[in-house]
């Protein structure tokens, strides 16, 4: 069992094809890759916290059947666009819980989880590490205001990783 982080798949969004420049030629196909990457990389026990923006203008029976196909626990911090959350019809029991922040310790390591980059969490200055979603960059790429904040790490992909994956690629 592992733990595995990742942030704005935007299932179901068309305009992240062009504005991403993503590789798809249409959301069906962006659908089934993602999905398909996804389980290549996860177990059904796996935890998977999701850094949020999981669908985009997505109908609640789309997203339960993406999440349906998705192996692992999936956890979600709360996205601006994931809006199907608040729609009629939505189960939220397809997710262990959703929040906005979350504290864990994964490996050894102490992560602070949230949907939006931050300069300071709690406990930054004793070394703990902070995920973060929202700013859509390649490959993991820091936001320009965080380059000089330590041990804080862009989770946006196509992949769930585990934090050691996520912080070998940022060559930690």
């Amino acid at each position: 069992m592992q733990n595995k982080y990742i942030a704005d798949t935007h299932f179901g969004h068309r305009g992240s094809l062009k504005f991403e420049n993503r590789p798809w030629q249409d959301v069906d196909e962006m659908n089934h890759e993602l999905i398909a990457l996804w389980d290549s990389t996860t177990t059904d026990k796996d935890s998977v916290f999701i850094l949020g923006d999981f669908a985009f203008h997505a109908e609640p029976q789309e997203v339960m059947d993406i999440l349906k196909q998705l192996k692992g626990k999936k956890h979600l911090l709360r996205g601006n666009h994931d809006k199907f959350l608040d729609k009629p019809g939505f189960d939220w029991r397809y997710f262990e819980w959703v929040k906005d922040i979350h504290y864990l310790h994964d490996n050894g390591k102490r992560i602070v989880l949230c949907r939006y980059p931050m300069a300071v969490w709690q406990n930054s200055h004793h070394g703990a590490i902070h995920f973060y979603g929202h700013v859509h960059l390649d490959g993991f790429e820091q936001h320009p205001h965080l380059e000089l904040v330590p041990n804080a790490y862009n989770v946006c992909g196509w992949i769930p990783r585990t934090a050691d994956e996520i912080l070998a690629i940022n060559g930690i």
